[in-house]
């Protein structure tokens, strides 16, 4: 996705700024200027349409929130979307229209990403450079932390990661007794104990309870009389607010029956009257001012007089009119012009004789005079190119001897091809080169010895680990996950029956509770007691006497149990429930020990089976299978080591090889050269390259002599043929004078100097003939004219019957005067004509409604049954009182009606009637005396229900129980808040060592290998690359190789290429992650020198050509940098220009 072009219509202090930054190629812009030229809005934009303008943002304080727009044109994948960004909380995309789009279409390109993580990623400043660098040297000893926050553009990952493992630790250790989590679990068992060994008496909570409960029934008996006070005091104000609507109704109806019967005027009678009225009155003073305006037309139309046949010739009259001012003008230029033309005929009469012109014989024309001048310059230049030739000619041909006896002088060197054949064999820095193959192997073996020896538990060489076959990783990650379900399932089971027994533990001691110091009435005790009351009466009864006392004491006990049996039946009840709940929880309890076992049998037996299989396969222990995926990679990246050796071992062979095989083909060149062979491959190669330097110094002596000699014969060849070339011109040209004085009639001994003489002559009336020419056709156009103008007039003359008294001119002007008084007066005419149709119209119209008007007040003094219209008056202003009487009844019938409580207006108006106004007041007071009274005991019980409610509140602040309580419910609050927060600190720590993992594993090599290219570019060719390499830990870290192969650590670099690194890595990111958005960098180059910016310049110009990027700078020196490192053609420059009436 990429920006074709930004506008801030309304936004910050700019209205109406473009951006446009064209189709693409290329896609890397630099924008430039200076301070307050919008670069910073400019930036906050593209965020701001992407993601939304922010509630309180800062671009605002020149326009209005809901003014503020920014539109913008985006290209992704062939299509191009354009809209309009306005800030809002919904709708804030807009179409062409000013329309809110149906849908977003920004969203689908940005993938989930917000404005931060967009920031973050696509966003490059120097701060953010320097924090990267930093941040690559605190995590050298880890690649995927270095390359995931390079990635991401979140810093400090690894910081984090160890900060979460420490707060989990506070909170948490398992075994521990000091972190918070340990210690509150301590405390809640310790008060959790304290609970079920202390608790209040039941007959306490019984006393309690029923004083609450008196005091509940007073307040609710308080609450109905309250209810009744306010139904009377309702009822009263109820009648009140009636007395005044049914007064009215009363007065208006007895008033509506002395108004009589009904007429049959309509409602608006009286507002009919007054329009017909009014109607008529108008339509009467409207027809008097029509007639009156027709009279005045037709006294001014008599007066006015339009002749047809002056009418007829207006055009004709006009014309002439018009061309009148020419022709007194030309009439005036005549005279001067003839004078003008006789004066040229003189002067050129002259010019004739002086170039011996023949009489008769016409003017020579421009073009021959050109070409006359033309040929007389090409003589001159002949004559001196000649002489130059033949001087130039004769220096060549002695230049060229010169050459070829240098070249006779000239010897070769024997056998020079079979030692430049065996110089270009020879590997280049051989020696160099095979020190360092070696060294590398050496290192390359160590690496793999120290990798076979981190496969530990397993023993073996590198032979038997390629042919092993071990589980595999998915493989034992099965056998992982088994592993852990099964030692979860454990623990649950453990906690599990811990549960169970602790609730078996509460259950008992809560019956042991119930049960209290006495016997409890259970039926299983009652059932006791009476069998061991009648066991001791038939002991009576059968003459055991003594007993009868003991018998009697039975009898009276089973029937104290049976008495308590009701009226305990709830602790009984509550008895059962806890002894059957603690036989529930040992049930369970034993069914969870049962599960432990089983599944510490079945974990034994996993275990077994695959620390034997690992055994077989050579482990001298057996490996967790959760590890058996990183014993993979160690195993994997052992092979590679081995690989990497033998590599490196056949590549010295080789070189050895191939340096040996060089040294013996120089020294037989050598000797086949005649020249001296050392006995070092050193000394042979530099014996043989100066041997070649020698030849090829003399090879191109030869070449340029041989060049110079060849360009000497070429130019001797070519100023010979100039000279024949010359010669030959030169004849044409003495033919072509003597045509050019043959066709003007001249003689032809007049020769150059006689033909010059004539040409200045001839040139100095040349302009004399253009303008003799010109006055000439203006005096013959000004004649016709004239003779045009005269006849025309005679014609309009005679049509009209007139003969010309003046001048031509004078009587055309008169005639155009009366031709435009005609015509005014004809206008005047038609428009009267179409005046009078009008008014005409306008007086039948009045008449019309003059009648229709008395037609109305006829209908109304019929309807009304009176004679005429004085009698009509009165009989509306009746009708119109009877509407309002009926209006007002209507009112106070709707009134009575909203006061109506559902028995209806006749039970309204007899209530109203028993009770009469004067009793109000003595009631208002009865009520208000009621009030206070309930207020007053209302207080009272809200008294007693505080009362209750502290006692019940005291009674279990005092209870130990109660106090222990309140210590489980805190601890339990704080164990619940530290155990969360000990989870989510463990969670994400756990989730950032499995998110390195992740990238380590996917998007590590990839980023590596394009991350390496860009940072080659971007220090110039300084380094040739990245690699990983190992620390002496062993642990995998990132690296910088120099061209000469050799590396550096990011310890090594310095700060300013640790930021280029990290703008690599950045960059790298971005290319391979296939999710391309615009990247946009804010001054990242401002500490930069030329060099290195120059350097990251490429890069930027690199990355443009899979994603844009936009460069904002106030730095114009940047422009010169980017020209020098990249050309103008792989950047497209923008420049802002500061807007005065944004700072005004």
């Amino acid at each position: 996705m990429r920006f074709r072009e930004l506008e801030l219509i309304r936004y910050g202090g700019f209205a109406d700024r473009l951006l446009d930054l064209g189709d693409g190629s290329p896609d890397l812009h630099v924008v430039v200027g200076p301070n307050e030229a919008g670069k910073s809005t400019t930036l906050q934009a593209v965020s701001d349409f992407l993601f939304g303008i922010g509630g309180q943002t800062s671009q605002g304080w020149r326009w209005g929130y809901q003014e503020l727009r920014i539109r913008a044109v985006l290209e992704h994948d062939g299509q191009t979307i354009e809209a309009v960004r306005r800030k809002g909380n919904k709708d804030t995309l807009l179409d062409r229209d000013s329309s809110p789009l149906r849908s977003d279409p920004i969203a689908p390109l940005l993938r989930g990403i917000d404005r931060a993580a967009f920031e973050r990623m696509y966003g490059l400043t120097h701060q953010r450079l320097r924090e990267g660098g930093d941040a690559i040297l605190l995590g050298r000893d880890d690649v995927a932390r270095i390359t995931l926050e390079a990635g991401t553009g979140v810093a400090g990952i690894g910081r984090e990661m160890e900060l979460l493992s420490g707060m989990a630790a506070e909170l948490f250790k398992p075994g521990g007794s000091v972190p918070l989590v340990n210690r509150l679990m301590r405390e809640r068992a310790e008060a959790l104990r304290e609970v079920r060994e202390r608790s209040i008496t039941e007959s306490q909570w019984s006393d309690q309870r029923r004083r609450r409960q008196e005091a509940e029934d007073q307040k609710a008996s308080l609450l109905q009389e309250a209810g009744e006070i306010e139904r009377e005091a309702s009822k009263l104000e109820r009648i009140a607010r009636a007395r005044a609507p049914l007064a009215r109704l009363a007065h208006n109806r007895a008033e509506l029956e002395g108004l009589g019967p009904a007429t049959d005027l309509p409602v608006d009678a009286s507002e009919r009257l007054a329009r017909a009225r009014a109607e008529r009155l108008s339509a009467t003073e409207r027809a008097e001012a029509h007639a009156e305006d027709l009279r005045r037309q037709d006294e001014a139309a008599s007066a006015l007089v339009a002749p047809a046949d002056l009418l007829g010739l207006a055009d004709r009259v006009r014309d002439l009119e018009e061309r009148r001012p020419v022709i007194e003008a030309a009439q005036r230029d005549l005279l001067r012009r003839r004078a003008d033309r006789d004066s040229a005929d003189e002067r050129i009469t002259a010019a004739r004789a002086e170039a011996r012109l023949p009489e008769g014989a016409p003017l020579p024309t421009a073009g021959w005079r050109r070409r006359g001048e033309q040929l007389l310059q090409q003589r001159r230049e002949a004559a001196a190119s000649a002489a130059a030739t033949a001087l130039r000619r004769t220096e060549l041909e002695r230049t060229h001897a010169e050459l070829l006896q240098r070249r006779g002088s000239l010897t070769e060197l024997p056998g020079l091809a079979a030692v430049e054949a065996a110089l270009a064999a020879v590997p280049a820095e051989g020696d160099d080169r095979l020190q360092r193959l070696q060294q590398e192997a050496t290192r390359k073996r160590t690496r793999a010895d120290e990798a076979l020896a981190a496969l530990a538990p397993w023993t073996g060489d590198v032979a038997k680990l390629r042919s092993l076959d071990p589980p595999g990783a998915s493989e034992g990650a099965a056998a992982a996950r088994k592993t852990d379900d099964l030692r979860a399932d454990i623990q649950a089971a453990r906690r599990e029956a811990d549960t169970h027994l602790s609730d078996a533990t509460r259950s008992q001691a809560r019956a042991t509770a119930l049960a209290g110091s006495g016997a409890l009435p259970t039926p299983e005790v009652i059932g006791d007691a009476r069998r061991r009351r009648d066991m001791l009466l038939n002991e009576v009864v059968a003459g055991a006497l003594a007993r009868g006392e003991e018998a009697l004491a039975a009898v009276a006990e089973a029937d104290q149990l049976a008495d308590r049996r009701d009226a305990e039946a709830e602790r009984v009840a509550e008895h059962a429930a806890a002894r059957a709940a603690e036989a529930t929880a040992v049930q369970l309890e034993q069914l969870a020990r049962t599960r432990v076992a089983g599944r510490e049998q079945e974990l034994g037996a996993l275990e077994e089976e695959w620390t034997g299989r690992l055994a077989a396969l050579g482990f001298a222990r057996a490996v967790a299978p959760g590890d058996l995926a990183s014993w993979l990679d160690r195993r994997s990246l052992a092979l590679a080591a081995a690989d990497e050796v033998r590599d490196a071992e056949e590549s010295a062979s080789e070189l050895r090889r191939t340096l040996s095989e060089s040294s013996d083909a120089l020294k037989q060149a050598l000797t086949g050269a005649g020249a001296e062979a050392p006995e070092t491959l050193s000394g042979r190669i530099s014996a043989a390259s100066a041997l070649v330097r020698q030849a090829a110094d003399a090879a191109v002596r030869h070449e340029q002599l041989e060049e110079r000699i060849a360009e000497a014969s070429n130019a001797v060849a070519v100023a010979t043929t100039a000279a024949d070339s010359e010669r030959k011109l030169s004849d044409e040209r003495d033919r072509a004078l003597a045509e050019l004085v043959n066709e003007v009639g001249l003689a032809v001994e007049l020769g150059e100097t006689g033909l010059s003489d004539a040409l200045v002559a001839l040139e100095a009336i040349s302009e004399d003939v253009v303008v003799r020419a010109g006055l000439e056709r203006q005096i013959a156009g000004m004649e016709r004219d004239v003779r045009e103008f005269v006849g025309g007039l005679a014609e309009v003359l005679a049509a009209l019957g007139r003969t010309a008294s003046e001048t031509p001119t004078r009587t055309v002007a008169d005639l155009a005067s009366q031709v435009r008084a005609a015509q005014t007066a004809r206008d005047r005419l038609e428009q009267m004509a179409g005046d009078r149709t009008r008014l005409s119209a306008e007086l039948e119209k009045s008449g019309l409604r003059i009648k229709s008007a008395q037609s109305e007040l006829d209908e109304l003094v019929a309807r009304a049954g009176v004679s005429d219209e004085r009698q009509l008056d009165a009989a509306v202003a009746a009708a119109r009182r009877r509407s309002e009487l009926v209006a007002a009844i209507g009112a106070a019938e709707e009134e009575l009606r909203l006061l109506d409580d559902g028995s209806g207006p006749d039970a309204l108006a007899a209530a109203v009637a028993e009770f009469p106004a004067h009793e109000e007041a003595a009631a208002r007071r009865g009520i208000e005396e009621r009030r206070e009274a309930l207020a007053a005991a209302r207080e009272e019980v809200g008294r007693a229900l505080a009362e209750a409610d502290e006692a019940w509140n005291q009674a279990a602040r005092d209870s130990a129980a109660a106090d222990a309580q309140q210590v489980v419910a805190e601890t339990g609050a704080a164990l619940a808040t530290a155990a969360e927060a000990h989870v989510e600190a463990a969670a994400a720590a756990a989730l950032l060592r499995w998110v390195l993992d992740r990238h380590r594993q996917v998007n590590q090599a990839p980023l590596i290998a394009r991350a390496g290219g860009l940072f080659a570019t971007v220090t110039d060719g300084a380094y040739q690359g990245l690699r990983v390499d190992y620390d002496e830990e062993d642990r995998p870290t990132i690296v910088a190789v120099r061209q000469d192969g050799l590396i550096v650590g990011v310890e090594g670099l310095s700060e300013g290429t640790r930021d280029q690194l990290y703008l690599a890595l950045r960059l790298g990111s971005i290319d391979t992650g296939g999710h391309p958005l615009p990247i946009v960098c804010d001054d990242l180059l401002i500490t930069a020198d030329d060099a290195r910016a120059g350097a990251m310049l490429r890069v930027l110009a690199a990355a443009s050509a899979g994603t844009q990027v936009i460069l904002f700078t106030h730095h114009e020196h940047l422009v010169d940098v980017a020209t020098a490192a990249i050309g103008t053609d792989r950047f497209v420059l923008h420049r802002l220009q500061r807007a005065l009436s944004a700072v005004a």
